[in-house]
């Protein structure tokens, strides 16, 4: 008996076919078979001699999901890897994914991911994120089955991360919130600042450091640049040898990601609010006269000097 299982006999073999039912008992399947000899010996056999035979209605149940990566832009690589389980760790029974055919998994807006590997309880998804892919949380959807044959059991898909890095889609370069000068007017030697603020959004929280950003004042190099978080202070001292007239600028940020390379903004060139001049020329006397030739005690003298 195995819930009523057809019977074939050929020779000293005994094939056994039965179709398990939805309200059947999940674990070992429980089975006997008797036979007998042309005289009349009897032999029942209610276990295997070899291996198990389960019966499996149990979908895998995710264990944990983590990323490899903080923050991701168009054309990272992010490898994601989920460990399942298959059964409590007492049912004696050791579980395996389905890989024929894969897992379905799908990121950002139904992308299909780069590679899907199945190894054991164990799947590993990588995706190339794409540059129209939206900022914010990364989104995925991994679906796996039991490697149970065509009823395979089907799990919840599995669209959140369980443990380790959150991980976020950052597409979006910093913008130029403020741009100030603390002078409007500077000559050789004078040090100016350069007073800097970005928004990132709900991106980074800090402008990349190393490498340090591009910046130039008058063509030349800043005597230093300072970042704290999406603040920056450009320190330069003014040259003799500078372009007289407004000041001129570049500053070129990146986003601070955790790996590869960040969003690069446009170049801010221009103060958001003031304006400094460069002024490198001594005044030039051009007249200086009176207001008459001659004069007698108690009378006042009139100079007036012309500079350009």
């Amino acid at each position: 008996t195995i819930a009523g299982g057809d019977v074939v006999v050929d020779g000293l073999t005994v094939t056994v076919a039965a179709t398990l039912a939805a309200e059947d008992d999940e674990g070992d399947i429980p089975f006997e078979v008797v036979v007998h000899d042309l005289t009349g010996n009897e032999l029942t056999v209610n276990a295997l001699t070899a291996g198990v035979t389960w019966l499996d209605k149990t979908a895998p149940t995710i264990v944990s999901a983590h990323s490899d990566r903080r923050w991701v832009r168009g054309g990272d690589l992010l490898t994601l890897v989920l460990t399942y389980a298959e059964h409590p760790a007492d049912d004696g029974a050791v579980g395996v994914l389905q890989s024929s055919p894969l897992p379905v998994v799908t990121f950002a807006d139904g992308n299909a991911a780069d590679s899907v590997v199945v190894d054991g309880l164990t799947v590993t998804a990588t995706y190339t994120v794409q540059a129209d892919d939206a900022d914010g949380p990364i989104a995925f959807s991994v679906t796996v089955k039991d490697d149970i044959g065509v009823n395979a059991n089907e799990a919840i898909a599995t669209v959140a991360l369980t443990d380790g890095y959150e991980t976020d889609i950052d597409n979006t370069a910093p913008t130029i919130v403020s741009c100030v000068a603390d002078d409007d007017h500077v000559r050789a030697g004078n040090v100016l600042t350069l007073s800097l603020e970005f928004d990132d959004g709900a991106g980074q929280s800090t402008i990349q450091q190393s490498p340090m950003p591009v910046v130039s004042v008058m063509g030349n190099e800043p005597d230093s640049v300072t970042i704290d978080g999406l603040s920056m202070e450009v320190v330069y001292t003014i040259r003799g040898d500078d372009d007289e007239g407004a000041l001129y600028f570049s500053v070129t940020v990146i986003d601070d990601m955790d790996a590869g390379t960040g969003n690069t903004a446009e170049a801010v060139t221009e103060l958001t609010s003031g304006s400094t001049i460069v002024d490198l020329s001594l005044p030039v006397m051009t007249a200086s006269v009176t207001d008459r030739s001659y004069y007698s005690c108690v009378m006042t003298v009139e100079l007036t000097i012309t500079v350009t």
